[in-house]
C-alpha cells in the first residue's frame, strides 16, 4: 500500500504536526510505503496546491490533514477522478470557514465535500460539524489523534538549559503549551492569556509555584509584550518560563505536575492525551468533550480554573490511563482499505 501523508511535520511541535510524525512511524512500522507532502505554504497559488493534490500522490492514497475549504475542494476534485483520498478533520472550526464564505464558494465547495472517500474525526463534535455539512455518515470514523509517546525517551530527553535551572527552583510546577499566541474573535485561541493569574493566585498556597509555557510559533514583539506584561505587573516573573519555537512539549509534560489547557475552542487534544498517558493531572476547559480523567472549568473563568488547577495539585499525580487502548493505526489501515474499494 501507497500512501502519502499531506499536512505539518515539527517543527514547530503541535498538535497536527506530533500527529502526522507519529503516524509516519507507525505505518512505516506496518510495512506501508510513506510518502510526507508539506501542508499548503502561504503565498501558494490555488492552481499549484490543485496541481500538487493531482501529482503528489499519483493513483495511491492522499491522507490530508489540511482541511481548510478550499484544500477540501481541491481533495474532493481528486477523489471525483477516482484517486483516494482521505481526510483527518482535526478542528470543528471548519463549520465556521465555511460558514464565512460568500454563498457561491460555499456552495462550490460544499458540492465537492461528499466527493471525498473517507473522513476521520478527532471527535464527536468534529463528527457532529461534517454531518451539518452534508458528509455522509458512512463517509466518517471518529478516530482520536492520539498516538502514544514513550514516557522513558522523554525523561530521558534533556529540556533547554534555562529551562532546567528554572524547574530546580520551583515546585510544583504548572505546564501550558499553545501552538501560538493569536486571538479569534478578540480572545487568545489557547487561553495563554490565563497563566499570569492563574499562577498569583497558585503562589497564594504554593508560594514556590512556577509555571512554563510553551509556544511553538515564535511570536511577534507586540504579543510576547502582551503576553508578559501582566506577569510583570503581578510580580510573578521570578516564576513564569516562557519557551517558543521548537522544542517538544514531553520532555516538560513528564517534569510538570499539571498541565492546563484553558482554549476557548479545541478539537481532541493531543497534549491534553498525553498528559493522562503519563499519569500527569490535566485541567482545561469545557468547549469541548474531553476525555476521562480530565478535570474541567468553564471556559475562561479564572476562578473555577484556579480552583480546579489547586484540587489537582493537592491531589497529586493520577494513574495513567490507557489512552491507546485500542489499535488506532489499525483503524485508520482499515479506513484506507474502504478508499481503495471505492475506487
Amino acid at each position: 500500500m501507497k500512501v502519502t501523508l499531506f499536512g505539518p511535520l515539527p517543527p514547530p511541535h503541535g498538535g497536527v504536526s506530533v500527529h502526522v510524525e507519529r503516524l509516519i512511524e507507525a505505518l512505516e512500522a506496518r510495512g506501508v510505503d510513506v510518502k510526507h507532502e508539506d501542508e499548503q505554504s502561504p503565498g501558494e497559488s490555488f492552481h499549484r496546491l490543485l496541481r500538487r493534490v493531482f501529482q503528489t500522490a499519483g493513483k495511491g492514497i492522499l491522507h490530508s490533514h489540511v482541511h481548510n475549504p478550499w484544500t477540501l475542494w481541491a481533495l474532493g476534485m481528486r477523489a471525483t477522478f477516482g484517486r483516494p483520498t482521505v481526510v483527518t478533520v482535526h478542528n470543528p472550526r471548519l463549520g465556521e470557514l465555511m460558514e464565512k464564505l460568500p454563498g457561491w464558494k460555499r456552495h462550490l465547495v460544499g458540492s465537492r465535500l461528499h466527493s471525498i472517500d473517507a473522513y476521520i474525526a478527532v471527535s464527536d463534535d468534529v463528527r457532529d460539524v461534517l454531518l451539518t455539512l452534508d458528509v455522509p455518515r458512512d463517509r466518517i470514523v471518529v478516530e482520536p489523534a492520539f498516538l502514544p509517546p514513550s514516557k522513558t525517551a522523554w525523561a530521558e530527553a534533556s529540556v533547554p538549559a534555562a529551562l532546567e535551572v528554572f524547574l530546580s527552583k520551583h515546585s510544583p510546577v504548572i505546564a501550558m503549551n499553545a501552538f501560538h499566541l493569536e486571538s479569534l474573535d478578540g480572545t487568545p485561541l489557547y487561553g495563554a492569556d490565563m497563566g499570569p493569574e492563574l499562577l498569583a493566585s497558585v503562589k497564594e498556597t504554593f508560594p514556590n509555584a512556577g509555571l512554563v509555557l510553551y509556544v511553538a510559533r515564535e511570536p511577534n514583539g507586540e504579543l510576547r509584550n502582551g503576553l508578559m506584561a501582566p506577569v510583570k505587573a503581578l510580580g510573578v516573573a521570578d516564576s513564569f518560563h516562557l519557551v517558543t519555537g521548537s522544542e517538544p512539549f514531553g520532555p516538560l509534560l513528564v517534569r510538570s505536575d499539571v498541565v492546563v489547557r484553558p482554549t476557548v475552542t479545541d478539537g481532541d487534544s493531543v497534549s491534553v492525551r498525553e498528559a493522562l498517558a503519563v499519569g500527569v493531572p490535566v485541567v482545561a476547559s469545557d468547549v469541548c468533550a474531553r476525555p476521562k480523567g480530565v478535570r474541567v472549568f468553564p471556559g475562561r473563568d479564572a476562578q473555577g480554573l484556579k480552583a480546579q488547577v489547586l484540587e489537582a495539585l493537592e491531589s497529586g499525580t493520577i494513574e495513567a490511563t490507557a489512552q491507546d487502548s485500542h489499535d488506532s493505526p489499525g483503524v485508520i489501515l482499515d479506513v484506507y482499505n474502504r478508499a481503495l474499494e471505492n475506487m
